[in-house]
């Protein structure tokens, strides 16, 4: 494969730490109810909220170049946020709001104005999985193009590198003997700074507060934490 310039990313949080808006649609009429036309076949009733979007999820880049296998970009947390949603992401790339549109099982996040902008479009499969893809447009012309795909983190507990979480630790001790934390593992992310890429371990710690934290080394300069409102 051959290279192609990549931006200068971190990786792939294109879902950022701030507040968006989100449209919520209509339903479908439920089969036999007075919307539902007669001798058309049936259709069950779908309910879209934007609540469905609440919770951690994943950004999958399937094809990246310079890498043979799919690769996670970055981990974001969804929650309620009056009537709207609050995103934060263990790496970051727009420090800009986004504006977020649920349309039935179609997913719009967009960033920047008319000619500058940043726009995810995805859709929903019927495992909940947003299969999608990011276009990065410069003076109304399209500069970059590639597929990212959004999954629901798993419950289930992924073992975390003994040195990474070993720094975490020592990082986290520093705010006091007494602290208490609790850490999840999540996994690795990738991080791609012009040609440079980087894999940091991410970790949910919970310690009254919600954070993510990521792990670049086992030095405590290299463990990063960032707040999750």
């Amino acid at each position: 494969m051959k290279n192609v310039a990549i931006p200068c990313l971190s990786a792939m949080a294109l879902m950022v730490s701030a507040v968006c808006r989100a449209q919520e649609p209509s339903t479908l009429p439920k089969p036999g109810s007075p919307g539902a036309t007669p001798g058309q076949p049936q259709v069950e009733e779908v309910i879209v909220s934007i609540s469905g979007l609440y919770g951690d999820w994943k950004m999958v880049l399937p094809e990246w170049p310079g890498l043979d296998n799919p690769v996670t970009g970055d981990f974001c947390n969804f929650k309620e946020h009056g009537d709207d949603v609050a995103i934060v992401c263990a790496d970051d790339f727009l420090q800009r709001i986004p504006d977020v549109t649920l349309d039935g099982n179609k997913l719009r996040m967009r960033w920047g104005g008319a000619l500058n902008h940043t726009i995810y479009d995805a859709v929903r499969d019927e495992n909940g999985m947003f299969d999608g893809e990011i276009i990065q447009a410069q003076m109304g012309l399209v500069a970059h193009r590639f597929k990212a795909n959004m999954e629901r983190v798993s419950a289930s507990a992924v073992d975390a590198p003994q040195d990474s979480l070993t720094a975490l630790t020592n990082y986290l001790s520093k705010r006091g003997p007494k602290a208490r934390f609790s850490a999840k593992y999540f996994g690795r992310i990738l991080e791609q700074k012009g040609e440079v890429r980087t894999f940091p371990d991410v970790f949910k710690v919970s310690n009254g507060a919600e954070q993510w934290c990521l792990v670049r080394g086992q030095a405590p300069a290299n463990v990063r934490c960032r707040d999750i409102p």
